[in-house]
């Protein structure tokens, strides 16, 4: 008994020290796994409201349209675009994606689904 409570006591701070170290790394994993999946999310909430941003920004050009009897200029329906997309992004919660990114991700859209639509290019005004 004496054997075994002396290998112990010499065993102990070496597995104590082992399985914090592989509990730091399994943490760090698992921390990291989470922020992926957050980025993830972001990233799909930030592509729906583009969308829906580019698609508000068409209707009002349809109905600009519609009143003016001729077009929304191209930069006028990106500015109406991005407009909405942080409006919707503040509404969620997410305050301080940048007017770059989200005009990048609009343009990338465009180019996508509709080449030539709110991009700023002489076939859209």
């Amino acid at each position: 008994m004496e054997i075994f409570l002396m290998v112990l006591n010499w065993a102990l701070p070496i597995l104590g020290s082992v399985l914090t170290v592989i509990l730091t790394i399994l943490a760090k994993r698992w921390i990291e796994k989470l922020g992926l999946e957050r980025s993830e999310k972001i990233d799909n909430m930030i592509d729906v409201y583009v969308e829906k941003g580019v698609l508000a920004a068409e209707r009002a050009a349809g109905q600009y349209m519609t009143l003016n009897g001729h077009r929304m200029s191209g930069a006028s329906k990106r500015a109406n675009a991005i407009r909405v997309v942080l409006g919707e992004l503040e509404q969620s919660g997410l305050k301080k994606v940048g007017r770059e990114l989200i005009t990048a991700r609009i343009e990338a859209y465009l180019e996508d689904k509709e080449p030539g639509k709110l991009n700023g290019s002489p076939s859209s005004t």
